[in-house]
């Protein structure tokens, strides 16, 4: 990981003391205090929206109920999958949403539907009592401040595998002793971090983003590459 075991521990005393010194820590409660950190102490109930082969593959996998992440039901629009179920879960008419979040209790509510439907959707999750969205379409949301959003953009680590792996080719052949270099990958990760970071956001169209990086921010980028 390329991480010092001094900056693990001053990570680690930024949420307090969690070991003692000349002793190091005791893993397993660690362990439960780095869960409650993050959350995981408690149950988080969840819905579906869109119920598809992504939608369903997210129900079936199994960790989520380990760690606490409940789904409690699934919308859709398809009358052909509306009372079915995936994994336990029955899958309810998009239209019995608003309803159903005035009458339940949902921290997360998971979007896998085209950027279209998202729209409606959203309007809907920002009047209802949702804490936070795990947003799989394609398109960023505008909720109020109240709704923490996470976006996962699945062709955006394409991209960036397709990127991190032809800066290397095209290192390896400019420089063919780069390719005994240990480094080598230290190197590619440090520019392709950043700079696609800034080279991504044109191929979404995301230019509200794309203006806070700056000049000085894209230039520390290309001065930092060790071409």
């Amino acid at each position: 990981m390329n991480v010092t075991a001094s900056q693990i521990r001053q990570d680690f005393n930024n949420f307090g003391g969690f070991g003692q010194q000349g002793y190091g820590y005791n893993i397993a409660y660690l362990r439960e205090e780095i869960g409650k950190i993050l959350g995981l102490n408690h149950q988080h109930n969840m819905i579906l929206i869109g119920s598809g082969h992504l939608g369903s593959a997210l129900i079936n996998y199994m960790k989520f109920r380990t760690r606490g992440f409940l789904f409690k039901a699934a919308f859709d629009s398809n009358p052909d999958l509306i009372g079915t179920t995936i994994g336990g879960i029955e899958i309810h008419d998009v239209t019995e949403l608003e309803s159903y979040l005035r009458e339940n209790s949902i921290d997360i509510a998971v979007l896998t539907l085209p950027r279209e439907a998202a729209l409606k959707v959203t309007e809907i999750l920002a009047r209802s009592n949702i804490r936070a969205i795990w947003n799989f379409a394609h398109l960023d949301l505008d909720v109020p401040d109240t709704i923490t959003v996470e976006n996962v953009h699945l062709s955006d680590s394409l991209m960036k595998l397709s990127y991190t792996t032809s800066t290397e080719e095209n290192r390896n052949r400019n420089d063919p002793a780069a390719r005994n270099d240990p480094c080598r990958f230290c190197y590619v990760r440090t520019y392709s971090e950043n700079f696609f970071e800034f080279f991504k956001m044109f191929f979404r169209c995301d230019f509200a983003n794309v203006i806070q990086y700056t000049l000085r921010d894209v230039l520390l980028c290309c001065t930092n590459r060790h071409f």
